[in-house]
């Protein structure tokens, strides 16, 4: 039996108070009407981290045989989920994805509805939605998901043509193969008046920029080792963070040939016992760098990688950052 969930109110030192206790949290959202957080229950929403609602309406589910006191029964669970993202201009457009299709939502998660998805082999890693336009130039929703195999597609849902199409053009490919790495995070963000798509691979150290005109991944960053793992992008107006083994690293858009260790805030992390998953850093916590979405965080102690999780958040009035453990 899993120890419960612990999404911590305050880190004050070595203080913590509790929020929720359903479930582990894998990635925390903050949009302008409230938070979105991607649990092993499904996607959670608070308006004000006090009241808490799950958001699962036409997500797929899974029954479980479970036996408690002795005696054997059923419970009904959402299927895991393998990543959310927001629209970087419409907080009530969401998206995400189990291992066999993509979700979008249009109403802040209210009802969500099955995309499909790029491949009739099961497998999703990472999804995102923006705008983009379409062949006439007229802006189109757009869905991106990364396949572990065959890599990375597009799918505009509310245009004629609505198939996945694929999209690896400039992305490292495995030299065995002819597919690419696995892309391990697809990150759309409003920077510096533009929104810009980003993608990193998950066994080699690349980081790209999508140029959507040519349907190419343009190269950013690529590290020095042969093997590496960069997950959990969080782009700044003036560098990209992500999660490695070990440690939190930075990409400066200054100089993208090397990337530096963050240690900012391994004070606040270690105040709350067990194995880090996510966090969300408040502009004033932050360094200089904004908001701050950080996930698979449990990559900085993979050794100690449990299926439950706390999270926190530090009492830095107004703002508030939860993190997630188990």
């Amino acid at each position: 039996m899993h120890d419960p969930l612990r999404l911590s109110l305050r880190v004050n030192n070595t203080k913590t108070s509790l929020l929720w206790d359903k479930s582990d949290v894998r990635k925390i959202i903050r949009t302008a009407v409230g938070w979105q957080f991607l649990t092993g229950a499904g996607i959670v929403t608070s308006e004000d981290l006090f009241v808490f609602r799950e958001s699962n309406a036409g997500l797929p589910v899974k029954v479980i045989k479970v036996t408690e006191g002795g005696k054997k029964g059923f419970v009904r669970e959402v299927q895991e989920l393998k990543d959310l993202e927001v629209h970087p201009s419409n907080p009530q457009i969401l998206v995400t994805a189990t291992k066999d299709a993509v979700y979008l939502t249009r109403n802040g998660g209210q009802s969500w509805q099955n995309m499909g998805l790029n491949s009739i082999t099961a497998g999703a890693k990472a999804v995102s939605v923006l705008d983009l336009p379409d062949s006439t130039g007229k802006m189109q929703l757009t869905l991106l998901v990364s396949h572990p195999i065959y890599g990375v597609s597009w799918r505009q849902p509310d245009s004629t043509a609505t198939n996945w199409v694929d999209m690896n053009a400039g992305l490292e490919k495995v030299p065995s193969i002819k597919w690419p790495d696995e892309v391990a995070d697809i990150s759309a963000v409003s920077r510096n008046g533009s929104v810009e798509v980003f993608a990193s691979q998950t066994f080699m150290p690349r980081i790209y920029r999508l140029d959507w005109a040519k349907k190419q991944f343009l190269p950013v960053w690529s590290g020095t080792a042969s093997v590496d793992t960069v997950e959990g992008l969080s782009i700044t107006e003036k560098s990209i963070l992500y999660t490695g083994p070990d440690t939190v690293r930075e990409v400066s858009a200054q100089s993208t040939t090397t990337s530096a260790a963050v240690n900012d805030w391994n004070g606040s992390f270690q105040a709350v016992p067990g194995n880090l998953l996510s966090a969300w850093i408040p502009a004033n916590r932050s360094g200089g760098r904004g908001n701050l979405s950080l996930s698979e965080l449990w990559l900085l102690k993979p050794a100690a990688r449990r299926t439950t999780c706390r999270c926190t958040r530090w009492s830095r009035p107004p703002d508030t950052t939860p993190t997630s453990r188990p």
